[in-house]
């Protein structure tokens, strides 16, 4: 009875069954369903260049898609109930839906092998080597996700997108990211647009160099423009007893004008 119970939920998911592997979304055989579907990399990732002109450079945001986009096909993904009982909406060939027998009932967060593995709501997403439900989502939603997550994972269709969460908020002076390959710098919420300070993988741009959206500074620095070049600065408070600028000419005077974030260059004669 459980089983014919859970073959007769309509599981919101991402391809079809039939033992299909992990595929990129770019590279999916056009004449099969695609399986478990690879995260495509759209994060909150934003450049970290800001200006010393009094305007910080504005970061690129998602723009997504409005909420009420809908995928074209046979049924719709996003509906309660878009197939007949027992069965599951998919995306099939081109983006296209198309209704399949439903199978298993993973939870959020649980381990799946397949598409059909999840319970409604969730997509089967391999992110970073891994694959597990995922909250699913329609592009350019606001609010659909949870805690700090955002409607910011992507499986290369324009509309469905899954919940993954966006960088943790940290302390910029303190570099607090629990993560040692992170660091703590600018960030922007990618459904709101608010400015913060989160936790990204931290780049290898060091005092002095060149950086940019693709050339992140090493934790500790972000990427400062001035003069019209962008390079990495160190982080200081300005609110600190002590100057602690490591660079021998360089003070705690630099503060960008957006996240209000101080950091070190040479003193303004």
């Amino acid at each position: 009875m459980r089983l014919l119970a859970l073959l007769a939920l309509n599981v919101l998911l991402i391809g079809c069954g039939g033992g299909v592997g992990a595929l990129d979304d770019a590279g999916a055989d056009a004449g099969a369903d695609a399986g478990v579907t690879t995260d495509a990399g759209v994060d909150a990732a934003v450049a970290d260049a800001a200006r010393d002109s009094g305007v910080d450079a504005r970061l690129p945001l998602d723009a997504g898609i409005p909420m009420s986009c809908a995928p074209a096909g046979d049924c719709d993904p996003f509906a309660p109930d878009p197939c007949p009982l027992g069965e599951v909406c998919v995306l099939g060939p081109s983006g296209l839906t198309r209704c399949r027998l439903a199978t298993s009932a993973a939870e959020l967060g649980e381990p799946c092998a397949r598409a059909e593995d999840c319970l409604p709501g969730l997509l089967c997403v391999n992110v970073a080597g891994v694959s597990s439900c995922h909250r699913a989502c329609a592009a350019g939603s606001v609010g659909a996700c949870a805690g700090e997550e955002r409607c910011i994972g992507s499986i290369g269709h324009d509309c469905v997108r899954f919940c993954r969460a966006r960088p943790r908020p940290c302390d910029i002076y303190r570099q607090d990211c629990p993560d040692p390959g992170d660091s703590c710098t600018f960030a922007v919420d990618p459904e709101t647009g608010e400015h913060y300070t989160g936790c990204r993988a931290a780049g290898s741009r060091r005092h002095g160099e060149s950086c940019g959206a693709d050339d992140r500074c090493v934790a500790g620095y972000v990427c400062i423009r001035r003069d019209g070049a962008a390079a990495c600065h160190e982080v200081c408070d300005p609110m600190a007893t002590e100057d602690t600028c490591t660079t021998a000419g360089e003070v705690c005077e630099g503060v960008s004008s957006t996240w209000r974030v101080g950091y070190c260059r040479p003193p303004v004669l």
